[in-house]
């Protein structure tokens, strides 16, 4: 019986933790399969790590996967890529109208939900532009190549006798399928993703890590099975370092902006002031089992509903801290404003703005927010908190999670007469739960003690008193980084526009960041 592993593209981060895991099953002599991207332009017609489809970038994918592979010692069965299949147009056919016009959510094939993978993708992409930017021929693209890949699942399966699958991510285009395929013959898959919660994996058996509505219930498990002084702990060492510290990906930073300790401009503690915190959501909304958990459709459903029901009550008044992520959507913040400028009690704060986050979390009476951390936050700030959309916390008592419309008015009155007596108070119990939360969060997922991180572009593997560090042939490694020095100066060049002192803070970082990769220490080999 063989393991198989569908991997992430290599020069993803992630790619070390999948090297960590076939060397695992190396060390118990288990059979494994890997199933690779060849780099093949022919047969792939989009990757997420490499979205332009620079041939740079993608021959430095290719050799850092073959040096990997090196490593194995020839240890393992590759495959790569699939075959095409020459009748698809004739499969496909009926899932385009007239009008050549696709409807993702429908499209499936042998009860495979082949469209929502390729909705995935293109909502990750695109985000919000997707349904203006909604292109025909981009989409049948990645359909086709879905479909591909839904067929290559099942030959691997019947050629070879799969104990059980590891898969990345498991919610794209490239992905879904085998999940889905797997899934519906009844043979064990697990997919994994990095945790925002720690530096863990996360694994869902037979599942995406995105259903956030099964990750809750295996958090709860969680703080079941694990003693509350453990979690306590956890939980408070997590709220040490995340209220300090502010850390990030890029070699330049997108989202954090420098921001102070200020609040907004005539902000009135004497009204019930409700800080609102979006975030992009892009990403779950093709995610069908989170469905259910969204009161509102989205940001600007929720903004209208606010409009019709508190736009006269001179007793309340809201925040609408826009996530620094969206600095991007520029046409998406238009809507946004165009309804917010109809308030007379709600101030918008753009993405940019100086205004300390969690000094507006600290002096909200309420927080509203759409499945993110700022509602773990808030809750240890002691403030009552409202989630409006799937969060891996709908289990924990820190916050209010609503069904219907009614019942969330009928709390903000509720509130609003506290705060009018003056008996709304530091909630001590959303404190506690906010903790222990954080805690389970904290021992979800597996820790791969024989990886090191130095970097997102430079990552240590531990074995046998060798230090290994996965990388691209040096022509290629000295290319790829290059390529995204470049995408860092554009990106240092619009900080300037956005804020000169942050760009100077925003480059000494990358300087750092530069050496600390290119460096050599005791830990390289």
């Amino acid at each position: 019986m063989k393991y198989l592993f569908k991997i992430s593209p290599p020069i993803w981060p992630i790619f070390i933790y999948e090297f960590s895991l076939i060397k695992e099953l190396i060390k118990k002599k288990k059979k494994l399969l890997i199933w690779v991207c060849s780099g093949d332009k022919k047969k792939i017609s989009f990757c997420h790590a490499n979205p332009s489809m620079n041939r740079l970038v993608c021959l430095a994918c290719t050799s850092k996967l073959k040096n990997t592979l090196n490593q194995l010692n020839g240890k393992y069965e590759l495959i790569k890529d699939f075959d095409k299949n020459k009748t698809l147009t004739i499969k496909f056919r009926n899932f385009f109208n007239k009008n050549k016009i696709l409807d993702l959510n429908k499209i499936s094939y042998q009860k495979i939900d082949l469209g929502k993978g390729v909705e995935s993708t293109m909502l990750t992409l695109f985000k919000s532009k997707y349904n203006k930017d909604y292109k025909k021929d981009f989409s049948k693209k990645l359909l086709e190549q879905s479909f591909y890949i839904l067929e290559a699942i099942k030959k691997i399966k019947k050629k070879h006798n799969l104990k059980k699958t590891y898969l990345f991510n498991g919610r794209h285009f490239n992905y879904r399928p085998i999940l889905k395929y797997l899934n519906k013959i009844k043979s064990p898959i697990e997919c994994y993703d990095t945790s925002n919660y720690s530096e863990k994996i996360i694994f869902s058996k037979n599942n995406y890590p995105h259903n956030l509505i099964l990750r809750s219930k295996n958090l709860l498990k969680i703080k079941i099975s694990t003693k509350q002084k453990k979690l306590e702990i956890a939980g408070r060492r997590f709220f040490k370092k995340r209220l300090i510290e502010n850390r990030s990906n890029n070699l330049i930073d997108n989202y954090e902006f420098s921001q102070t300790n200020i609040l907004p401009k005539g902000f009135d503690k004497k009204k019930l002031n409700i800080g609102i915190f979006n975030t992009s959501l892009w990403e779950f909304k093709s995610i069908v089992e989170n469905k259910k958990f969204y009161l509102f459709k989205d940001d600007l459903d929720f903004l209208e509903f606010l409009l019709k029901k508190y736009k006269k009550n001179q007793d309340i008044f809201f925040y609408f801290r826009c996530h620094p992520n969206m600095i991007l959507e520029k046409k998406y913040l238009y809507k946004i404003k165009n309804i917010a400028n109809k308030f007379d009690n709600l101030e918008f704060i753009g993405p940019a703005s100086k205004i300390s986050t969690k000094n507006l979390l600290k002096h909200s009476d309420i927080t509203v927010n759409f499945g993110s951390s700022v509602a773990l936050e808030s809750a240890f700030f002691g403030k009552k908190v409202i989630t409006l959309a799937p969060s891996i916390f709908l289990k924990f008592t820190f916050q209010k999670v609503f069904k219907i419309k009614k019942d969330f008015t009928n709390f903000i009155d509720k509130i609003l007469i506290l705060k009018k007596k003056d008996k709304l108070k530091f909630d001590q119990n959303a404190h506690k739960a906010a903790i222990i939360a954080a805690g389970c969060a904290h021992f979800e997922g597996k820790i791969f003690r024989e990886v090191k991180t130095v970097d997102r572009y430079k990552q240590i593997y531990r074995y046998k008193n060798q230090n290994i560090i996965l990388r691209s042939s040096i022509l290629y490694h000295v290319l790829y980084m290059f390529i995204n020095l470049t995408l860092a100066i554009k990106k240092l060049i619009n900080f300037t526009l956005l804020d000169f002192n942050l760009s100077i803070k925003k480059l000494f970082s990358f300087i750092k960041r530069f050496i600390n990769i290119y460096k050599r220490s005791e830990d390289d080999k």
